[in-house]
């Protein structure tokens, strides 16, 4: 299943305590298209808009946002068909520091995003970049983007990879679709990943 192949970076998860699922429903803020709402999960530490009707997926301490549940339940990347993904790994920076024999700082949103990509490339993943790195300010998070293509079982992905900065905590994302879809969903991919925010999260508690 898509959930399953998503790409999931480990050294992340190592930073955040076991979770509880949740689910969003509030509107979005003024900010964000009106078909918007907003997904909160206080233990992960992260908050994201996402188009009305989207599919929100927990797994591995990672969230999983998708147009529809055959996304979700799809055996490849390359089978999604006109759907369209958004993946996000949120954490610490020292952890990812630690994990990366990096130095990055809040300050270096770019680094990381290129760090990220190199993580997933060792994986086996080949990315070509279609558009070179952006950075910007959004709201106090330092985020750098970049859009990349890459080939899976003959299927060509276009995926907008982030990273997203604040504080002491960070968030990897990557959303995309097959190229011959992506352009129509771009305007609601870019819109997701202006929205993703991370911060301290709260641990569960056992009882």
């Amino acid at each position: 299943m898509l959930k399953k192949i998503l790409p999931i970076v480990a050294f992340l998860l190592l930073s955040l305590a076991a979770c509880r699922n949740e689910s969003g429903g509030a509107t979005g803020d003024g900010a964000a298209p009106d078909n918007f709402v907003s997904y909160e999960s206080e233990t992960m530490g992260v908050r994201v808009q996402h188009p009305e009707g989207w599919v929100t997926h927990r797994a591995f301490n990672g969230l999983t946002l998708a147009s529809n549940q055959e996304v979700i339940d799809s055996s490849s990347l390359a089978e999604i068909g006109e759907g369209a993904f958004v993946n996000i790994i949120p954490g610490e920076l020292a952890v990812f520091n630690m994990q990366t024999g990096g130095s990055f700082s809040n300050e270096q949103p770019q680094e990381v995003l290129e760090r990220y990509r190199a993580l997933l490339e060792a994986q086996g993943q080949i990315y070509t970049v279609m558009e070179a790195p952006e950075v910007s300010n959004i709201e106090g998070r330092n985020v750098a983007t970049m859009v990349v293509r890459s080939t899976v079982r003959g299927k060509t992905l276009v995926t907008i990879l982030g990273s997203h900065l604040n504080g002491q905590y960070v968030a990897l994302s990557s959303a995309g679709a097959l190229e011959e879809h992506f352009e129509e969903v771009r305007p609601e991919l870019e819109q997701i990943v202006r929205s993703i925010d991370v911060f301290p999260p709260i641990p569960v508690l056992e009882r």
